[in-house]
């Protein structure tokens, strides 16, 4: 099954509300990227992504200034240290005309 991505907007950013990435193996790598696009009229800075599960998941951007208009591609890795359906997260923090904002992607898998 391939991955199946559903957009949603969140505040000045649109990105993929949650990634289906079907059936994966047990501690097999599985790479895949998720686009954030800046709909403001301003620039986006991305001030920091985190998870809580370092051991199974990398998230990392090439750069972290989003300007008006442009995507910015996250890159993630995700090794699965259980089994069965898990539903993992990875926060976005980033400012926007000098506020803070918070927002996520969301990843599932069916892992045996």
């Amino acid at each position: 099954m391939g991955t199946i991505q559903k957009r949603k907007e969140h505040q000045a950013l649109s990105l993929i509300e949650r990634t289906e990435l079907g059936k994966l193996k047990f501690g097999v790598p599985h790479s895949f990227s998720v686009d954030l696009k800046n709909e403001s009229e301003h620039n986006i800075t991305i001030t920091s992504l985190t998870h809580s599960w370092e051991a199974c998941t990398t998230a990392r951007i090439d750069r972290s200034i989003i300007l008006s208009g442009e995507t910015l591609k996250v890159h993630l890795i995700f090794t699965p240290g259980s089994t069965g359906n898990l539903v993992k997260a990875v926060n976005i923090y980033y400012e926007l005309n000098g506020r803070s904002h918070s927002t996520h992607i969301k990843f599932a898998a069916n892992v045996s």
